[in-house]
């Protein structure tokens, strides 16, 4: 299968990332020769939440420079297929080497297929999953989150949260200068911790029959949804419907304890 990039055009206005890993959904020709992005190439996951409300409403989205119409771009349902465009061949091989290692556990966790890898060229590869992960902003967070993570270098013989913990990656600042920076992703998993297994333990709990695609209990305008609906940010605060379902599951649990 041929990759084609598509030219979005639009000026993103994104968080600092210390791994410039770039994502998308995918989106695959009727005759199936060839597979393109659905939309712009991002390196914040929250924009995945957004194209999820536009195909709920099926009206345009936009937020932060991001645009997605749903009645002029088409993404399937039926599966999730996520484009990830590695910045160089290191992280290539770390994502090909991780994701084979860790999917498993996670699949079995959750009760949920992770998927299957396809090699696009030599820097693009295609994620097919289920379309579960496609059913709610919390989902797609977390599912673009563990893809993101297997771009890391990663000490095998732990598990991925024992990586993520403590993680550090070497970065270059606005001067050039390297440093050792604590990832982004290390502050989503420490400030998720405390709820995280339990959320993918319950996935699909949490997720059958979510009045809105956001997770929320209402519905949400695209600042809400972009910037509070991910599965971080449910999993500490208990926001809407999918975080007060998950607040019902962990309390108990710490009150045991």
């Amino acid at each position: 299968m041929k990759f084609v990039k598509t030219n979005w055009n639009q000026n993103l206005s994104e968080i600092g990332q210390q791994l410039n890993v770039k994502f998308a959904f995918g989106v695959i020709s009727e005759d199936k020769t060839t597979v393109t992005n659905g939309m712009s190439f991002v390196k914040c996951r929250d924009f995945f939440g957004d194209v999820l409300l536009a195909l709920e409403e099926n009206v345009t989205k936009g937020i932060y420079g991001f645009s997605f119409n749903p009645k002029k771009h088409k993404i399937d349902t039926e599966h999730t297929r996520i484009l990830v465009q590695c910045p160089d061949i290191t992280t290539y091989n770390n994502f090909l080497t991780n994701f084979k290692h860790h999917r498993t556990t996670f699949a079995e966790l959750s009760g949920v297929s992770y998927g299957r890898i396809r090699k696009l060229n030599d820097l693009t590869i295609m994620v097919t999953a289920n379309k579960f992960w496609m059913k709610s902003v919390p989902n797609i967070s977390w599912f673009t989150y563990f893809l993101k993570c297997c771009c890391y270098p990663l000490d095998n013989t732990k598990t991925l949260f024992e990586n993520l913990e403590t993680q550090k990656y070497l970065t270059a600042d606005w001067t050039g200068a390297l440093l050792n920076q604590t990832t982004n992703e290390c502050n989503y998993y420490n400030k998720s911790k405390h709820a995280l297994v339990v959320m993918l333990e319950n996935i699909k709990r949490l997720n059958k029959n979510l009045p809105y695609v956001s997770g929320w209990d209402t519905q949400k305008e695209i600042n809400t949804v972009h910037n509070s609906s991910g599965f971080s940010a449910m999993c500490a605060n208990y926001w809407g419907e999918f975080g007060s379902r998950l607040g019902k599951l962990v309390n108990p649990l710490k009150e045991a304890a």
